[in-house]
């Protein structure tokens, strides 16, 4: 199944499907624990109700409450990547892929003068990171902290 996925936090999705060809334009909206899906080929809007919340989403294994729950994965599960040359590894070796590189996202508070915002930090693999984003030529400045404090 190839999907088209947007988000808006962890209270929104909006998923359309791209294929199989059968399934094309099946789209479904999720707010909080509320959901919709879409059937183009009865271009109708159906409202799932909480009795068909443990059926199957569109077919798949996944059941509607999957959909609904997701944001509880990240409070049921500590995910780790144990080997990161593996993971890389299997998605340059799948069709289309040329490079992979891994980042690592976190939110800090900065800090000028007597201001203070929230920032995004992004942590990247140096020479994975220029080779899949080919942005050398977009960076004006970089810097390498040291190990001690990250």
């Amino acid at each position: 199944m190839q999907l088209k996925l947007w988000s808006e936090g962890m209270d929104s999705t909006f998923i359309t499907i791209i294929g199989p060809k059968k399934d094309a334009g099946i789209t479904t909206l999720r707010v909080d624990t509320e959901m919709w899906n879409y059937f183009p080929k009865i271009n109708k809007v159906m409202k799932v109700p909480p009795s068909m919340m443990m059926g199957p989403w569109i077919g798949s294994d996944f059941t509607n409450d999957d959909i609904v729950k997701e944001s509880s994965m990240l409070d049921d599960y500590d995910a780790t990547i144990d080997d990161l040359t593996r993971v890389n590894g299997v998605l340059t070796r799948s069709e289309g892929v040329e490079s992979a590189s891994p980042r690592v996202y976190g939110s800090a508070l900065a800090a000028v003068d007597q201001k203070t915002s929230g920032a995004q930090i992004l942590g990247v693999h140096p020479e994975r990171e220029s080779a899949t984003a080919r942005m050398e030529t977009k960076i004006t400045a970089a810097r390498k902290w040291p190990r001690s404090i990250v």
